[in-house]
């Protein structure tokens, strides 16, 4: 007997499983072996349910590797649960109507699914389900609500001209290819929470929809996260006009917006800019002190060669240390490795070990306050510096407000 439970038919050829639960990875199968196969389908699973009120539950059944559509006439009028059950041929539905209930658990599409044409009045549940190739929903309608949480879709998800009347859960779904969501005409708002894209097989718009999506819900973290990418795409899209001699300008800005701040999102990367550059600026101001300027005197009367030995030493540790995690390509190493090196050049330089330099360059009202006179370039540092503390503050307020 199949070992799979509550299951009694009888094992097929060597395997401790029947016709149906039984492994069917080869590609070249017998016809015969696939018509008993359907045969024995058709007999156990589906006559047993057609003329009972129950809905059709179908348990661990490995689908041979033929293009599925016949089956599905049959399955129409009922409500139908397939649960790990996979799929090695690929599944065409052209206009058929649904009015029933499907729900697909922990299931496996190996060779895509195909819905063309169709309507569905009831709800689609892909529940845990894995796409090893491209899954198709052209030109379907759906009355009912589609859920794909959790799902894993290896290929492209084919939503174009598709219609969809209720609300799509993408929620925890993985697409690591393209999600046609801009060809679709969705009528209600969609759950994208925890939603991983491919972002660099998909475009700006599909940020842009997922994003509106969010705001629209008050969740405005996660529509943070998803500006991000859109700006993060308009920028690439910029530097392919710069090939073609367009948009210089706009592209400029949208590079310096990302590189001082990933367009506003990240506070952390704001404060090291401004840290970097205001160290940048004050080796330059220590460059044109006099020996007998008043920070200087400072400077001077602060040293403790203790204290600045350590200070140096473990900034050169850190940079170090740093350098191998930019290597790696961790996250803002690149960062922190360039401001641990400026440090320690910084307190080679000046013995400034309480940063009284550092802090008159980076304070934004010193101009207001000093008579000092600024050079150019001085007066350059201080807009940049000035800019980054605007971008800190407005990065602090992306993730933090409330609309």
């Amino acid at each position: 007997m199949c070992s799979i439970e509550n299951c009694s038919l009888e094992n097929f050829g060597d395997s401790d499983k029947c016709i149906l639960h039984c492994e069917k990875k080869k590609t070249n199968l017998s016809r015969r072996c696939i018509e008993f196969f359907f045969k024995t389908f058709s007999k156990n699973v589906l006559n047993q349910k057609r003329h009972s009120n129950s809905d059709i539950e179908i348990y661990k059944v490995i689908f041979p590797n033929k293009k599925i559509h016949k089956i599905w006439k049959l399955l129409l009028k009922k409500n139908i649960y397939f649960k790990e059950c996979t799929f090695y041929g690929e599944i065409i539905i052209k206009s058929i109507d649904f009015k029933s209930k499907i729900y697909l658990k922990n299931c496996i599409f190996v060779k895509g699914l195909n819905l063309e044409h169709c309507l569905i009045d009831g709800d689609i549940t892909f529940n845990n389900c894995f796409f090893q190739e491209k899954c198709s929903f052209y030109k379907t309608i759906f009355n009912g609500f589609l859920n794909l949480e959790n799902s894993i879709f290896n290929k492209k998800l084919e939503l174009k001209y598709g219609v969809f009347k209720n609300k799509v859960n993408f929620k925890n779904a993985t697409f690591k290819n393209k999600v046609n969501i801009p060809y679709a005409d969705f009528k209600s708002i969609n759950n994208y929470l925890n939603i991983n894209i491919n972002i660099r097989k998909n475009d700006r718009e599909t940020a842009r929809i997922i994003k509106d999506s969010f705001e629209q819900q008050n969740n405005i973290i996660e529509a943070n996260k998803f500006y991000a990418i859109e700006m993060k795409k308009r920028e690439d899209e910029l530097s392919k006009d710069i090939k073609k001699g367009k948009n210089i300008f706009d592209w400029f800005i949208f590079k310096i917006h990302g590189i001082s701040s990933n367009h506003s999102q990240s506070w952390i990367t704001a404060l090291l800019c401004i840290l970097i550059v205001g160290l940048i600026s004050s080796l330059y101001d220590y460059s044109l002190f006099t020996q007998h300027n008043v920070i200087i005197d400072k400077i001077a009367l602060n040293m403790n060669y203790k204290y600045y030995i350590f200070l140096l030493g473990t900034f050169i540790i850190l940079s170090v240390s740093f350098f191998i995690a930019a290597v790696l390509k961790a996250n803002r190493a690149v960062y922190v490795f360039i401001f641990s090196s400026l440090l320690a050049i910084y307190l080679y330089t000046t013995h400034d070990i309480k940063f009284v330099l550092f802090t008159n360059t980076v304070n934004p009202f010193t101009v207001m306050t000093s008579s000092d006179t600024l050079d150019v370039i001085q007066l350059l540092f201080k807009i940049i510096i000035a800019f980054l503390i605007y971008q800190f503050i407005i990065s602090i307020r992306q993730n933090t407000r409330r609309k």
